[in-house]
């Protein structure tokens, strides 16, 4: 007996549809990761000469305040610690010749051999934190150490020649002459005098003081 050949396609037992023929899915080919995850850009190379990280015309934030006070400082104690004026002379209300042979407000008059020594190891010391710490860090930072180090050598010359003077050369000290007193606006003390150099260093360190401060805004603008 013959059997009539079944359809494969035909629906089975149940009826249902027949199944469609199979296909393998396809498999996305691998994205490289630097396709993904770009690389991400190298700020631009600084300008010939500068290295990378230090602000630009650092030398000169440094330099040219170290020079300008430094200059300032000595030809101001030359024209007015003038020959056959001695310590004591007011010349104005803020103008009183005083020496220093310390450091600040005196410390260590005793012992001017022991303050000569301590800025001649100071300065270099000064440098080298400059050139290592701070070099880097803003045109603030070089500023501060310019006007410290102008002031330190300022005094520095001072005390030198005071070490080498004779008799005839009138150096006995640090040279200051720039007096305040607090009385006139009714406080009942006279700030030590000082002069150009003092100023500068005093300057520097609240710059220094105020530098992280300084560097926070910079950051948030």
């Amino acid at each position: 007996m013959d059997h009539p050949k079944r359809d494969l396609l035909a629906p089975s037992h149940g009826g249902s549809a027949a199944t469609a023929p199979y296909s393998a899915p396809t498999v996305p080919e691998p994205t490289s990761p630097a396709a993904t995850h770009p690389e991400p850009t190298s700020p631009p190379p600084p300008p010939p000469g500068q290295p990378h990280g230090v602000p630009r015309h650092w030398l000169a934030w440094f330099a040219i305040p170290a020079l300008v006070i430094l200059t300032t400082d000595l030809v101001t104690k030359a024209m007015v610690f003038t020959p056959g004026r001695r310590e004591g002379d007011e010349l104005a209300w803020w103008c009183e010749l005083a020496y220093n042979r310390g450091m600040a407000w005196g410390l260590g008059s005793s012992v001017p051999t022991l303050v000569l020594g301590l800025t001649v190891v100071l300065i270099p010391i000064l440098i080298t934190l400059w050139w290592r710490l701070y070099r880097r860090e803003s045109h603030a930072a070089n500023l501060a150490f310019g006007l410290i180090l102008g002031g330190a050598l300022g005094n520095g010359y001072d005390r030198v020649m005071t070490a080498l003077a004779t008799g005839s050369t009138g150096f006995q000290g640090v040279r200051d002459f720039i007096r305040i007193d607090l009385r006139m606006v009714g406080i009942a003390y006279t700030w030590p005098n000082f002069n150009v150099a003092d100023a500068a260093i005093s300057i520097g360190f609240v710059l220094l003081l105020f530098l992280p401060w300084i560097t926070r805004r910079r950051a948030v603008a």
